[in-house]
This record gives C-alpha cells, structure tokens and sequence, in this order.
C-alpha cells in the first residue's frame, strides 16, 4: 500500500491538471470551467470556501507578474488577496491576516477601521509596486504596498496612504470631491492615479480627481480635478459627463498614456480627455471630439439610441478599439458599442453597420446576442475583458447569470460570438450554453490573466457568490517562417514568428521533428530536418496545444557543388583494338563522360567514348576502347592523344579533366 500511495498522489495531480487544461482541439480563446473560490458551500461544486469574505464580489484584478489575484466583496466589505497557479489559474488566499483586509473584524483579516465599507473597484500599478481600492461608503482611496515578490500587501502609512472625502483617520481629506468614489484607475507609466466620484447624492455630476504617485512608495499626492459641475478648483465642463452613480464609472487610460476615456451614466455620454504625461491633468476635447451621446448634448457627437446610460468602458491592449457598455437593469435593451480608436489624436469613431454594436435584442444595426433565447431583454453587461493577444473577449450578463466569450478581429476590433457551447457558460441549463451551475448568478466583473491563460469571473449577488476560474485556450499562433526554404539534407536555421509558443515541444515539417535551439513566447529557432523535397505545413506543439502554418516550407534538393579526381590513363593493346582505362572519383551521382582524341591535320578526331551513369557517389573505372581502325593507324613513333573525362551531376554543372598522352606507335 505505501508503494501504491505515491502513485495514486501522482495521478490524482495529473487528472486535476488534466482538468484544468483546455481540450487539445479547443480553439484560441476557448474557455474550460477550473476551480472557484466561494463566500459560502455552492450546491453541486466543489469550491474553495472563503467564509464571509467574498460576499458581494465586485471586482477581480491579477498582478502584471500573473503571480496573484485580488478581489472585492462589497458585502463582506472585504479585500482578499490569493496566490495563483500560473498554470492552471487556481487561487489561493493567504494565511492568516496576510490574506484579507476587512473594514471591521472578519476572520482573521487584517482590520483597517472604516476605510474598506462597500470597495467597488481595485486597480493594480503596471511596475506591480502598489494596489489601490475605492470604496462608495467610506468615500475613501486606499493604497497598499505590494511586495514584489511575495505579493503581499501592506496599507501604506500616514496621509499618503489613503484620500478621503472627509476625515477618516490619517487618510488626507479632499473634501466633498471622494463622495461616493466608485473606480479607480492608474495611468501606463504608474505616475498618476484617478478616482471617480460624484459631487453628492442629490448632485451626480462626475469628479475625475488626479493624484500623483511615489513610483517608490505608492503614496499620493492630491494634485488636479476635472468635474462635470462646479466643486472646488476643479475644471469644469458642464453636464457633460453627469455619472449618475459612481459605482457604475470607469475610467480607462489609453496604452500611451495619452488620453483617458470615461462612461457617464448620467448623461448617457462617453468624455474623451487629453492627459498631459507630466502632470497627469485630463483636459476635455474640444467640440465633438470631447464627448459622444445617445442624444443631443453640448457639442457631442451624438449616436441616437446606441448609449443609454453607458455603465462600463473597456480598451483593447493595442490600443485600437475601445468598448462601451450600456443599458443595464434600467434599459430595456443593452448595448456593447465598438470604436475605433486614432492613436494619434485619441478620437474614437463607431464601427459602421452591424460589427460596431451588440444588443440583447433588435436596435437599430445591432448584432442581436441572446445566445439561449432569454425572455429578458436586457443582460445588464458591465465590461468587456481583452485577451493579451487582442484575439477574445469575454462579456458578463448579470440578469441573464452567464459569460459570454467571442473571438476578437485584430484587424477592425469587431466582436463574434462563438458558436454553441463554446460562446456562453450559464449558471443553469441553457441551450446552447455550458452549464456551470449556481456559479455565475449575477455575474459582474470579468478579467483575463495578463499571459491569457485564465479567465476569473464574479458573481456578485448574495445568491452563490464567488470567483469562477477558468482555463483559456491558447494554442500556439504561427505567423510566419523564414527562411521559406531549406535542402532535403536538413540542417537549415528555421525562424517561426508568432504568439504563445511557450514551453514549445516539437516543431513538425510535414511529419518530421525539427530540432528546437531556442525558444520564447512570439519565436522558435529550429534546425530543419532531412526529408524528401515537397512543400510542407509546419507545427508547433506547447503544453496549450498544436497549431500549422500550412505549405509554409519548402525542401529542396541541394545544389551539389560536383568534384571529379581523376588517375593517369593507362593503355593497352590487343591485336585489333586499343583500351584507355581511366579511375575516376566522383561527390554525387550523375555521369561519367570519357572521349578520347588525336590530332589530324590540326583537327580534333575521336577515337572513342564512353559514357557512364553512376547512382551514388564513389570511384570508377571507365574503359574506352577503339577498335581495329585506330588499331591499324598506329605505327612506329610516338602519336599525341588526348584524353577528356568529364562529370554532370543532378543540380550542377560539369567538371572535366584533360590528359595528354603520348603513346608508342605499335606494329
């Protein structure tokens, strides 16, 4: 039994592993049910119980290093901090006080006194260094320290470390500018941290407030605000981005830092600001390019229809698209609207026809998405989650408790969800959905791990809530191979070009193993093998899966640089011929060509020839032998005779080597 306990550890790891995996035939982005986290026992799952920690969970974020997940439980009024298998997704919280902070006593996390009551979103620091969370009730920014290593988090001290709309403990107050601050966001080059709120609950007027950031420490500075309304020196542009309730805000910055875009709930509008990359300070666009509408607005560019009450904002990683969803559990129809994206001056413009909008029903141009004919109209979608390879996006549906998945065009940004199971995963039976029961009911924030391997889904409700994990599918991408061509020997340097190639096993051409030299995530150097000429698919295999490039290259046979040595004639006679016997050794297969000559009357006049096929390289005799007329020309003296023995290989050209013999004249 002690030998068998092992054995049994083993495959119990390898089939939970295995588990976890996507299918080997599952297609970039496919996603495969892994593990959850739970706030409570969930009926039918087998969940990791966090009791009373995850109640309400509002948001999801994973570390740039990929090494930790954080989430929010606006219920439990509660940050928890997991560890996570970089492999298979799976999280893990940390011991003791390490694993969560709470806004009043809870297990055994960590208690920071008033300042975590109802955390609607989290933001992580691009260099890793800190995480900052808005919390509604405590009208309060929280900053941690994250070590780099472990990440573990620690509440950066004093006034620096937290802002408030009114006293509350060492936290610095910004008054009546932090009221109901409802997300948070970091600008690409981790100086600057924005917080969005509302002036009061009578007045919704937006409040983007600006701090700078220690990139050392995390800690803030209040510096600037910009606000829809008048409060304090804040820079007004009136009414045009009123957020209604700051909880459903988001503001996201573009990759370059260069502008910053937010949904305005309110005014069922989207502002588009410059950022100065010094000071951080967002200044509105002038006119139409400042802002867009679902109706008439200022000098907004208006979309008639596409943007009632805009409750989440995404951008792609490129930078090229950006993604508003509207509507919600007020509207009757939810809209996902597509922008294109200049990066050069920020501006965004709505896809044309039916790849720039998704509905939940029939909208103007609108694709239609109900993937299982739900009678509510409306799924009340709060954003849209980019793979790292800009190629999937996963949209969750609150009222209809699902997860949507589509594949992503890299080339326009438009959205197309995947067929059949594949493109939706429900918390109960649903043609044609996967069914993950009790998980998914109410489910609101969504995000991808930054390598794209895992997708984390929360649901928020107090019905089940909890973090789904989800295995991504991310077969190796091959875009190109160079060089295109290479000689049936093998031994030619391959380049293969493309995305998630790590781990890489094999390289196939055609059906024969390359030999790997080097490996990273977007190249695999590999030495080509010997095989029979043809144009060929290549493949490569990682633990994600295996993809081909097919006829992407070329074997050839090889140029063959021909050699020919060549040993002395020697001759001999009989009563009525002459033989000229000449070794040869040759590199390669082709023929052997033997003529030998003399010279009549200052013409060259043959004597005899010979010509050989030989079908490999080697030595060989070639004999050439004149018969009873060059016999009887021969007389006393000397005569001067040429000898000319020549080689054509396949693929080359011929090789030769003259003699000249002067030969004893016989009777």
């Amino acid at each position: 039994m002690r030998r068998l306990l092992p054995l049994l550890t083993f495959l119990a790891v390898a089939l939970a592993t295995a588990a976890a995996a996507p299918s080997a035939h599952a297609l970039n982005g496919d996603l495969t049910f892994a593990s959850c986290q739970a706030n409570a026992a969930i009926t039918s799952q087998t969940c990791t119980v966090q009791a009373g920690l995850l109640d309400g969970v509002v948001d999801v974020q994973v570390s740039p290093d990929g090494r930790n997940a954080y989430a929010l439980g606006t219920a439990s009024d509660a940050l928890v901090v997991f560890d996570r298998n970089a492999t298979t997704g799976a999280l893990t919280i940390k011991s003791g006080a390490a694993g969560c902070f709470a806004n009043a006593a809870l297990g055994a996390c960590t208690v920071l006194a008033g300042a975590l009551d109802e955390p609607q979103a989290l933001a992580i620091s691009p260099d890793g260094g800190s995480v900052y969370v808005a919390s509604s009730t405590s009208a309060a920014l929280v900053g941690f320290a994250r070590d780099a290593t472990t990440g573990a988090l620690t509440p950066i001290s004093g006034a620096a470390g937290c802002a408030s709309n009114a006293a509350l403990g060492s936290c610095t107050v910004v008054t009546n500018q932090l009221f109901n601050v409802g997300t948070v966001s970091v600008s690409p080059d981790s100086r600057h941290v924005y917080a969005v709120s509302q002036i009061s609950n009578v007045d919704t007027s937006g409040i983007v407030n600006v701090f700078q950031r220690d990139t050392t420490t995390g800690a803030l500075t209040y510096d600037t605000c910009v606000a829809s309304g008048s409060v304090g020196a804040c820079t007004v542009q009136a009414g045009i981005f009123d957020v209604g309730n700051a909880t459903t805000a988001k503001l996201v910055l573009s990759p370059n830092g260069a502008h910053a875009y937010l949904n305005a709930r309110g005014s069922s509008s989207l502002a588009i600001f410059d950022r100065n990359a010094t000071t951080g300070a967002l200044t509105l666009k002038a006119g139409a390019a400042g802002c867009i509408a679902n109706a008439a607005l200022g000098a907004c560019t208006v979309l008639t229809g596409y943007l009632p009450s805009p409750v989440g904002l995404s951008i792609s990683p490129n930078g090229a698209n950006v993604y508003a969803n509207a509507g919600g559990t007020a509207e009757t129809i939810d809209t996902v609207i597509v922008f294109a994206r200049s990066a050069d001056t920020g501006q965004l413009a709505k896809l044309t026809g039916a790849t720039g909008c998704l509905a939940s029903a029939t909208l103007n141009d609108c694709t239609v998405v109900n993937p299982a004919a739900q009678p509510a109209a409306n799924f009340d979608s709060r954003t849209v989650a980019l793979s790292p390879d800009g190629r999937s996006a996963y949209i969750t549906s609150s009222n209809w408790n699902m997860l949507l998945a589509f594949n992503r065009s890299t080339t326009t940004g438009a959205l197309t969800l995947k067929s059949g199971a594949t493109g939706c995963f429900a918390s109960a039976a649903m043609t044609p959905c996967t069914t993950v029961t009790n998980l998914l009911v109410g489910a609101n924030p969504v995000t991808v791990s930054p390598e794209g391997r895992s997708v984390y889904a929360g649901a928020g409700t107090t019905t089940n809530p909890n973090v789904a994990v989800f295995a991504r599918a991310r077969p190796p991408l091959l875009s190109q191979v160079a060089p295109i061509t290479g000689t049936t020997v093998g031994g030619t340097s391959v380049v293969i070009t493309g995305t998630n190639f790590e781990g890489a096993t094999r390289v196939l051409f055609g059906s024969t193993a390359g030999v790997i030299t080097a490996n990273t995530a977007t190249s695999i150097t590999v030495t080509t093998p010997a095989r029979s000429a043809g144009k060929v698919g290549v493949s490569v295999t990682t633990p994600d899966g295996t993809s081909t490039l097919a006829s992407a290259f070329t074997f050839v046979a090889p140029v063959i640089r021909s050699t020919i040595a060549v040993a002395k004639t020697t001759v001999s006679y009989s009563r009525t011929t002459v033989a000229f016997r000449t070794v040869i050794t040759v590199n390669a297969a082709g023929t052997i060509n033997q003529v030998v000559s003399r010279l009549v009357r200052g013409r060259r006049v043959a004597i005899c020839s010979r010509k050989k096929a030989v079908a490999r390289a080697g030595t060989y005799p070639i004999v050439c032998i004149a018969g009873r007329a060059t016999r009887s020309t021969l007389r006393r003296g000397r005569v001067r005779v040429r000898v000319l023995s020549s080689f054509t290989a396949t693929r080359s050209t011929g090789v030769s080597n003259v003699q000249n013999l002067n030969l004893l004249r016989r009777r």
